[in-house]
C-alpha cells in the first residue's frame, strides 16, 4: 500500500473538491467480496473521501467503499494511511439499483446488513 506522509495544512491546498464533513457508517470490502470490515466514512466528496479504520487493519489498495446514508458503492483507491485513517481516492460510483453500473451482488447483500430500512427496493 502506498503510504504519503503529508502535513494537514499541505493536504488542504491539494484538494480540488470541496468535502461534506458527515460521520456515517461503512464498509471497507476487497474486491473479490472476501474480506469486509467496518469504518466510518468522513469528509465526502465527489472524489474521495477520509475513513476511520481499524487501527493495524491491513487491505488492498483497490477497494469498494460502502456507505450506510448512499445507495451506491464507491469503486476506489487507498491513496493514504496514517494510523487509524485512510484516505480513499474514487474511481467510479455503483449503483445499488438497475442503473447503467450497477453494483455487484455481494456489496447489494453488505449495503442492506449495514442499513436494512434503507436497502428495501435495491
Amino acid at each position: 500500500m502506498r503510504v504519503k506522509a503529508i502535513s494537514n495544512a499541505a493536504h488542504a491546498e491539494n484538494r480540488r473538491e470541496p468535502r461534506s464533513r458527515t460521520f456515517w457508517g461503512g464498509k471497507i470490502v476487497s474486491r473479490n467480496g472476501g474480506l469486509s470490515f467496518d469504518c466510518v466514512v468522513r469528509d465526502l466528496s465527489e472524489v474521495g473521501t477520509q475513513t476511520d479504520v481499524p487501527s493495524g487493519a491491513i487491505f488492498p489498495v483497490r477497494v469498494y467503499l460502502i456507505a450506510a446514508n448512499l445507495p451506491v458503492a464507491y469503486d476506489a483507491e487507498v491513496i493514504w494511511t496514517r494510523g487509524n485513517r485512510a484516505g480513499l481516492k474514487f474511481h467510479s460510483c455503483l449503483q445499488f439499483s438497475n442503473g447503467n453500473n450497477p453494483a455487484p451482488g455481494f456489496l447489494k447483500t453488505l449495503h442492506s446488513e449495514l442499513c436494512p430500512r434503507e436497502s428495501r427496493g435495491f
